[in-house]
């Protein structure tokens, strides 16, 4: 199976051949990697249309729907990014739906013994050692990073700790580098944590410290009907069954 990150190149390169009639283009946050795949595999089996998944960073998928990316439906991880597309009337703010929510966890290489607790009413400083770097999702445009941030600030630990950072283009590459011992701690989606055998998650952060994590799918001005058909599923039953399957919280 091959799995599409979304990069600074031309879209038209994730692309090689025309789309069919029918075929339904999902734009969908990196976190939802394996949920996804799930759904796509599942609905293709079922009937004609065909989903074809792109992934990337919420925002970084929305500026390339900005700028005419062929997407039918838009899947982000922060609804700032549906706000933002649904201004420019990209995105049919008469659809738009919660599909799903998350929490973000701190976590470490599961080979890293280190006993040192992070303790949020003082700092993590002992546990990342003089030299270690926490990683984390850009705080700019990856909603990982922005949940992380607000977190830490809540805290009163951002600023301690910002330069100390290890800010990745997506929350599925922060994983990676706490995955190779490449940083010592990292923030992170407990979904995320929880694919991965080689982290163990150190503590998960209490949901008052950040804005609610909520996952938003919404159709773009252009979708085909196939695509809407697509959204309604998003929030069926069977869906929220797929979501609890890989740890998300569905009301």
């Amino acid at each position: 199976m091959r799995l599409i990150l979304l990069t600074p190149l031309a879209i038209a390169g994730l692309f090689p051949g025309p789309l069919v009639a029918r075929d339904i283009v999902v734009f969908a946050a990196a976190s939802t990697i394996q949920v996804m795949t799930d759904i796509r595999n599942a609905r293709n089996a079922a009937g004609p249309d065909k989903i074809r998944l792109v992934y990337g960073s919420s925002g970084a998928l929305a500026r390339q729907i900005e700028t005419g990316a062929p997407a039918d439906i838009y899947i982000s991880a922060n609804e700032k990014w549906v706000d933002y597309l649904t201004r420019q009337k990209l995105a049919r703010e008469d659809n738009r739906k919660t599909v799903f929510s998350n929490r973000i966890v701190l976590i470490t290489s599961a080979n890293n013994q280190t006993q040192s607790p992070f303790n949020p009413t003082t700092d993590f400083g002992p546990s990342l050692g003089r030299d270690g770097r926490l990683a984390m999702g850009n705080p700019q445009h990856v909603p990982a990073g922005i949940y992380g941030r607000q977190a830490l600030r809540s805290l009163g630990l951002w600023s301690q700790f910002s330069h100390r950072t290890a800010q990745t283009q997506n929350v599925r590459l922060a994983l990676a580098l706490v995955q190779r011992g490449e940083a010592v701690l990292g923030i992170v989606y407990h979904t995320d944590a929880i694919q991965s055998s080689h982290v163990r998650i150190v503590t998960t952060f209490d949901g008052s410290l950040h804005a609610p994590i909520k996952y938003e799918a919404v159709a773009t001005g252009a979708a085909n009907p196939a695509a809407l058909g697509l959204l309604e599923y998003l929030g069926s039953d069977a869906a929220a069954k797929l979501y609890r399957k890989h740890g998300f919280l569905v009301r």
